[in-house]
């Protein structure tokens, strides 16, 4: 497991409070599209792995170009399974029914672009999950960008150095162990799953004036199908005019 030196990565006084305050703020969220993820999480209690096996439908099956997209996922499995082997992140025995494949998310740092975009920028879908970070900390490793592309498994770091890469990431500073560059998330891998009460927060993206949050979970069964589910996780909307509004002063 690779170690980040804070003093080396960030020496002034003005560094070391700004990681501080980001250490405050610290989280983690996960970015997705509605289709199956709800649904699932509703009837399972956790989030389906990206990696998890799919067992596609009839529908499925019949659509054109059922056979490339299937193609590309199993090249995207075997590359990912790879990466982590390569990595350390996949010790022998994960993806078993009793550890369940990795989960992953970015790490966020209380800036208003992750609150309305995730901390992956909404890369990977516009609705966000917000992961308690207490319930996933210990048993998180952190990536300074997508796991997919790194080579050294220096590049791993635990909880304890995500408020540095934070940093490295929001300051544009290249590290010349990690070789961030502006503009990259920074990645976290859960192991052992995520289960509904890892969960404290989801953000649903309400597009049209006249929409509302209620309109987005009654596809699900409606807001009292949540409650029964997911006791205690917060259910928010994000307005298309919050994003558009922070697109135009970036």
């Amino acid at each position: 497991m690779g170690a980040l030196d804070p003093k080396r990565t960030s020496e002034t006084p003005e560094a070391q409070a700004r990681i501080e305050e980001i250490n405050h703020s610290l989280g983690v969220t996960i970015n997705f599209n509605g289709g199956e993820t709800i649904p699932y999480l509703l009837s399972e209690g956790r989030l389906r792995p990206h990696l998890e096996d799919k067992e596609p439908d009839l529908m499925s099956k019949l659509k054109t170009g059922f056979l490339d997209k299937m193609r590309t996922r199993i090249s995207t499995i075997k590359h990912t399974r790879s990466a982590e082997e390569r990595l350390g992140i996949r010790p022998e025995g994960w993806g078993s029914a009793d550890d369940p494949e990795l989960v992953y998310g970015a790490v966020t740092d209380g800036t208003t672009e992750d609150e309305i975009k995730g901390g992956a920028g909404g890369w990977y879908g516009l609705d966000i999950f917000v992961l308690k970070p207490d319930r996933i900390k210990d048993r998180a490793t952190i990536t300074p960008m997508d796991s997919y592309y790194i080579q050294d498994s220096r590049m791993v770091v635990t909880w304890e150095d995500a408020p540095t890469l934070m940093y490295l990431r929001d300051e544009g500073r290249a590290d010349s162990t990690a070789n961030l560059t502006r503009g990259e998330y920074v990645e976290a891998q859960i192991a052992g799953g995520v289960s509904a009460e890892d969960i404290e927060e989801i953000k649903f993206s309400v597009w049209g004036p006249n929409s509302t949050l209620d309109d987005v979970l009654d596809q699900y069964g409606g807001r009292a199908v949540f409650e029964e589910k997911l006791p205690g996780v917060k259910l928010t909307e994000i307005r298309a005019q919050d994003r558009a509004e922070l697109a135009e002063a970036a």
